[in-house]
């Protein structure tokens, strides 16, 4: 049986700040990968939990990704529309992509971002970095805010149909309080800069 700890007012400690945490860890006594895909593969890992009894754990392992939440001279957000055959429908997001070997994030970021959009950004820094299902798979997305835009036309790869769409803040901001933007990332970047940089 699993075990739940008292609530405790506390000052925040990041993960491995509080020496609580070390009650918590789980031990991989072994893993070894089951599927291997084209973009991810999942590994089946036995782990010893803090009772000392052992359980499965099966982790997606994907590479890292970049989110890109960008913004025109005139304050218009720029969003893709694609379909995600994951949930079954067209979804509004921020261009995205994963990092490939040998790159860094922002590397990353404006390769797919020009790709994706056909836009280049004079200006593009980090905001900040996001889990993206943390229950089953390790992989973050590094979100970057890019202005300073060119368009100089997109380049996408063989198997993406996106539109590219320029949406006022006050547009975005009132789509995903009302539910009609379900990306996480792209939710997450929203708030972040609305928040910490607006």
């Amino acid at each position: 049986m699993g075990q739940v700890g008292i609530p405790l007012v506390k000052d925040f400690y990041a993960s491995g700040e509080d020496i609580s945490d070390e009650k918590l860890t789980n031990n991989i006594i072994d893993k070894e990968i089951i599927f291997k895909g084209k973009i991810f593969d999942i590994e089946k890992n036995i782990v010893q939990l803090p009772n000392k009894e052992e359980t499965i754990r099966e982790i997606v392992k994907q590479p890292n990704a970049v989110g890109i939440f960008a913004m025109t001279k005139d304050n218009k957000i720029v969003l893709i529309r694609q379909y995600r055959t994951s949930v079954d429908r067209v979804v509004i997001e921020i261009p995205a992509g994963k990092v490939d070997d040998g790159e860094t994030p922002i590397q990353a970021a404006r390769r797919e971002f020009l790709e994706e959009t056909g836009y280049q950004a004079e200006h593009m820094q980090y905001l900040t970095t996001i889990a993206s299902s943390i229950g089953f798979t390790g992989e973050h997305i590094d979100i970057f805010y890019a202005d300073d835009l060119e368009f100089v036309g997109s380049n996408p790869n063989n198997s993406e149909f996106i539109d590219i769409n320029l949406i006022s803040y006050h547009q975005v901001k009132t789509a995903i309080k009302e539910h009609k933007i379900i990306d996480g990332k792209t939710i997450a970047a929203f708030l972040y800069f609305n928040s910490f940089c607006a």
